[in-house]
Protein backbone atom coordinates (compact mmCIF):
# COMPACT_ATOMS: atom_id res chain seq x y z
CA UNK A 1 0.00 0.00 0.00
CA UNK A 2 1.69 3.22 -1.25
CA UNK A 3 1.61 5.69 2.03
CA UNK A 4 -0.32 8.61 1.08
CA UNK A 5 1.42 12.17 1.27
CA UNK A 6 0.20 15.14 2.57
CA UNK A 7 -0.71 18.07 0.30
CA UNK A 8 1.04 21.62 1.22
CA UNK A 9 -1.52 24.61 1.77
CA UNK A 10 -0.21 28.09 0.77
CA UNK A 11 0.45 29.06 4.16
CA UNK A 12 2.50 26.06 4.23
CA UNK A 13 4.56 27.36 0.92
CA UNK A 14 4.83 30.44 2.10
CA UNK A 15 6.43 29.61 6.30
CA UNK A 16 8.92 27.39 4.26
CA UNK A 17 9.83 29.74 1.95
CA UNK A 18 10.45 31.91 4.60
CA UNK A 19 12.46 29.46 6.50
CA UNK A 20 14.71 29.16 3.21
CA UNK A 21 15.49 32.42 3.57
CA UNK A 22 16.41 32.95 6.90
CA UNK A 23 18.69 30.23 6.32
CA UNK A 24 19.75 31.94 3.28
CA UNK A 25 21.34 35.13 5.24
CA UNK A 26 22.28 33.03 8.31
CA UNK A 27 24.52 31.09 5.85
CA UNK A 28 25.84 34.33 4.37
CA UNK A 29 24.74 34.15 1.14
CA UNK A 30 24.22 38.07 1.30
CA UNK A 31 26.85 40.34 0.03
CA UNK A 32 28.32 42.67 2.43
CA UNK A 33 25.90 45.89 3.20
CA UNK A 34 23.47 44.08 0.96
CA UNK A 35 21.05 43.28 3.49
CA UNK A 36 17.62 43.75 2.20
CA UNK A 37 19.50 46.14 0.01
CA UNK A 38 19.20 48.43 3.24
CA UNK A 39 22.89 48.84 3.99
CA UNK A 40 25.90 50.16 1.39
CA UNK A 41 30.01 49.83 2.62
CA UNK A 42 31.77 53.18 2.81
CA UNK A 43 35.41 52.39 1.41
CA UNK A 44 36.48 55.76 2.13
CA UNK A 45 35.70 54.62 6.12
CA UNK A 46 38.08 51.32 5.66
CA UNK A 47 40.36 50.82 8.62
CA UNK A 48 38.53 53.38 10.48
CA UNK A 49 35.82 53.60 13.50
CA UNK A 50 33.93 56.38 15.47
CA UNK A 51 35.85 58.39 17.83
CA UNK A 52 33.83 58.27 20.72
CA UNK A 53 30.44 56.59 22.26
CA UNK A 54 28.12 54.50 20.39
CA UNK A 55 24.31 52.99 20.26
CA UNK A 56 25.65 49.03 21.18
CA UNK A 57 28.73 46.99 20.55
CA UNK A 58 28.35 43.06 19.61
CA UNK A 59 31.12 40.51 19.97
CA UNK A 60 31.41 37.26 18.50
CA UNK A 61 28.53 38.06 15.78
CA UNK A 62 29.13 37.90 12.01
CA UNK A 63 28.96 40.54 9.28
CA UNK A 64 25.49 39.03 8.58
CA UNK A 65 24.18 39.06 11.81
CA UNK A 66 25.57 42.23 12.37
CA UNK A 67 23.61 43.93 9.70
CA UNK A 68 20.40 42.29 10.58
CA UNK A 69 20.67 43.29 14.08
CA UNK A 70 20.93 46.81 12.73
CA UNK A 71 18.47 46.42 10.92
CA UNK A 72 16.19 45.20 13.31
CA UNK A 73 17.12 48.26 15.27
CA UNK A 74 15.29 51.52 13.56
CA UNK A 75 17.85 53.81 15.97
CA UNK A 76 20.86 52.33 13.77
CA UNK A 77 21.83 54.54 11.14
CA UNK A 78 25.07 53.21 10.41
CA UNK A 79 27.48 50.49 11.71
CA UNK A 80 30.90 49.30 11.50
CA UNK A 81 32.12 45.36 11.64
CA UNK A 82 35.68 43.76 12.13
CA UNK A 83 35.88 40.70 10.47
CA UNK A 84 39.25 39.61 12.54
CA UNK A 85 37.59 40.19 15.73
CA UNK A 86 34.17 39.31 15.17
CA UNK A 87 33.16 42.84 16.14
CA UNK A 88 29.94 44.77 15.80
CA UNK A 89 29.88 48.41 16.92
CA UNK A 90 25.80 50.31 15.79
CA UNK A 91 25.58 54.28 15.61
CA UNK A 92 22.96 56.20 15.58
CA UNK A 93 24.37 59.02 13.67
CA UNK A 94 24.66 58.99 9.78
CA UNK A 95 28.50 57.96 8.62
CA UNK A 96 28.50 62.03 7.20
CA UNK A 97 28.70 63.23 10.62
CA UNK A 98 30.86 60.91 12.24
CA UNK A 99 34.34 61.65 13.25
CA UNK A 100 36.71 58.65 13.16
CA UNK A 101 39.98 57.23 13.87
CA UNK A 102 42.23 54.62 12.17
CA UNK A 103 41.59 51.09 13.71
CA UNK A 104 42.58 48.63 11.53
CA UNK A 105 40.14 45.74 9.90
CA UNK A 106 37.07 47.82 10.30
CA UNK A 107 34.89 48.37 7.27
CA UNK A 108 31.83 51.03 8.18
CA UNK A 109 28.23 50.56 6.69
CA UNK A 110 25.55 53.38 6.26
CA UNK A 111 22.20 52.72 5.83
CA UNK A 112 20.99 53.51 2.25
CA UNK A 113 17.87 55.74 2.27
CA UNK A 114 14.89 54.92 -0.43
CA UNK A 115 15.50 55.48 -3.99
CA UNK A 116 13.47 58.38 -4.19
CA UNK A 117 15.10 60.29 -1.37
CA UNK A 118 18.20 62.52 -2.84
CA UNK A 119 19.78 65.10 -2.06
CA UNK A 120 18.53 68.08 -1.29
CA UNK A 121 15.95 65.74 0.52
CA UNK A 122 17.49 63.96 3.69
CA UNK A 123 16.38 60.41 5.12
CA UNK A 124 15.36 59.95 8.79
CA UNK A 125 15.12 56.16 9.00
CA UNK A 126 13.14 56.23 12.45
CA UNK A 127 10.51 58.37 10.94
CA UNK A 128 10.96 57.00 7.85
CA UNK A 129 10.26 60.25 6.41
CA UNK A 130 12.25 61.86 3.31
CA UNK A 131 12.25 66.05 4.05
CA UNK A 132 14.48 69.24 3.26
CA UNK A 133 14.57 72.95 4.54
CA UNK A 134 13.67 74.98 1.74
CA UNK A 135 16.46 77.53 0.41
CA UNK A 136 13.60 79.87 -0.45
CA UNK A 137 11.02 81.42 1.69
CA UNK A 138 7.12 82.07 0.28
CA UNK A 139 3.72 82.01 1.36
CA UNK A 140 1.37 79.06 0.79
CA UNK A 141 1.40 79.41 -2.69
CA UNK A 142 4.72 79.08 -3.35
CA UNK A 143 5.58 76.73 -1.07
CA UNK A 144 2.99 74.26 -2.67
CA UNK A 145 4.74 74.97 -5.63
CA UNK A 146 8.47 74.45 -4.94
CA UNK A 147 7.99 71.02 -2.95
CA UNK A 148 5.66 69.97 -5.79
CA UNK A 149 8.26 70.59 -8.57
CA UNK A 150 10.36 67.82 -6.23
CA UNK A 151 7.55 65.40 -5.98
CA UNK A 152 6.94 65.75 -3.01
CA UNK A 153 4.83 68.44 -0.40
CA UNK A 154 4.38 70.27 2.54
CA UNK A 155 5.80 68.01 5.63
CA UNK A 156 3.35 66.58 7.95
CA UNK A 157 4.49 66.68 11.87
CA UNK A 158 1.96 63.93 12.89
CA UNK A 159 4.09 61.68 15.01
CA UNK A 160 6.63 62.20 17.63
CA UNK A 161 8.80 60.42 15.61
CA UNK A 162 8.60 63.03 12.36
CA UNK A 163 8.76 65.83 14.77
CA UNK A 164 12.07 64.65 16.40
CA UNK A 165 14.01 63.85 12.95
CA UNK A 166 12.99 67.94 12.22
CA UNK A 167 14.02 69.08 15.33
CA UNK A 168 17.71 66.99 15.83
CA UNK A 169 18.38 67.77 12.52
CA UNK A 170 21.43 69.74 12.05
CA UNK A 171 20.11 72.30 10.07
CA UNK A 172 16.97 72.94 11.74
CA UNK A 173 16.98 76.45 12.37
CA UNK A 174 19.62 77.42 9.78
CA UNK A 175 18.97 79.39 6.91
CA UNK A 176 21.35 78.67 3.57
CA UNK A 177 23.03 81.64 4.59
CA UNK A 178 23.67 80.49 8.20
CA UNK A 179 20.77 83.06 9.64
CA UNK A 180 18.34 81.53 12.17
CA UNK A 181 14.79 80.99 11.49
CA UNK A 182 12.12 81.78 13.39
CA UNK A 183 9.74 79.17 12.28
CA UNK A 184 8.61 76.98 9.42
CA UNK A 185 5.42 76.86 6.97
CA UNK A 186 4.62 72.79 7.46
CA UNK A 187 1.36 71.11 6.31
CA UNK A 188 -2.35 71.84 7.48
CA UNK A 189 -4.79 74.08 7.45
CA UNK A 190 -8.51 75.44 9.10
CA UNK A 191 -9.35 76.91 5.66
CA UNK A 192 -13.14 76.71 5.69
CA UNK A 193 -14.01 74.95 8.85
CA UNK A 194 -12.27 77.55 11.20
CA UNK A 195 -10.13 76.24 14.83
CA UNK A 196 -10.53 72.93 13.04
CA UNK A 197 -6.91 72.13 12.07
CA UNK A 198 -6.44 69.42 9.75
CA UNK A 199 -3.52 67.79 7.28
CA UNK A 200 -3.84 67.38 3.76
CA UNK A 201 -4.98 63.83 4.27
CA UNK A 202 -7.77 64.90 6.08
CA UNK A 203 -7.08 63.97 9.97
CA UNK A 204 -7.15 66.31 12.86
CA UNK A 205 -3.85 67.88 14.22
CA UNK A 206 -3.41 66.78 17.78
CA UNK A 207 -4.24 68.60 20.50
CA UNK A 208 -1.35 67.92 22.06
CA UNK A 209 0.83 69.31 19.08
CA UNK A 210 0.02 72.53 19.50
CA UNK A 211 1.77 75.63 21.42
CA UNK A 212 0.08 76.97 24.68
CA UNK A 213 -3.26 78.36 24.03
CA UNK A 214 -3.27 77.37 20.56
CA UNK A 215 -5.00 76.57 18.16
CA UNK A 216 -7.06 80.32 18.30
CA UNK A 217 -10.08 82.04 16.65
CA UNK A 218 -8.09 83.78 14.21
CA UNK A 219 -9.61 84.01 10.39
CA UNK A 220 -6.77 85.31 9.22
CA UNK A 221 -4.10 82.88 10.63
CA UNK A 222 -5.38 79.47 8.50
CA UNK A 223 -1.59 77.62 8.17
CA UNK A 224 0.50 76.42 10.22
CA UNK A 225 4.08 76.94 11.34
CA UNK A 226 6.53 75.30 13.31
CA UNK A 227 8.60 77.24 15.41
CA UNK A 228 12.67 76.64 15.91
CA UNK A 229 12.25 77.76 19.77
CA UNK A 230 8.91 75.86 20.71
CA UNK A 231 10.65 72.22 21.37
CA UNK A 232 8.20 71.00 18.38
CA UNK A 233 5.23 72.75 20.00
CA UNK A 234 3.30 74.27 16.93
CA UNK A 235 0.96 77.30 16.13
CA UNK A 236 -0.88 79.33 12.96
CA UNK A 237 -0.23 82.07 11.04
CA UNK A 238 -1.15 83.92 8.00
CA UNK A 239 -0.88 81.82 4.89
CA UNK A 240 -0.17 84.61 2.46
CA UNK A 241 2.98 85.64 4.52
CA UNK A 242 5.81 85.28 2.61
CA UNK A 243 8.92 86.13 4.78
CA UNK A 244 9.57 82.28 6.45
CA UNK A 245 11.19 78.93 5.06
CA UNK A 246 9.30 75.88 4.57
CA UNK A 247 9.60 72.56 4.93
CA UNK A 248 8.78 69.85 2.26
CA UNK A 249 8.62 65.80 2.02
CA UNK A 250 8.38 63.41 -0.39
CA UNK A 251 6.45 61.36 -1.58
Amino acid sequence: MVPSVAKLTIGDVIVLFFSMEIFRVVLGDVPPGGIEGLWISDLSLKDKVKDDSYLWMRSAISRVQCALECTADTRCLSHFYRETSTTCIAQDTDLDSITVRNSSGYLAYGFLSSPGCRAPFVYNRAANLCFWFSDTKGNLTTAQQVCGSYGGSLVTIDTDAKRNAILTDPNFGKSPTGQSVPSYLVDGSDEGHEMDFRYKDGSPVPASFWLGSYPQNKTTENCIHLPTWSDGKLFHYDCDNSGYYFICQKP
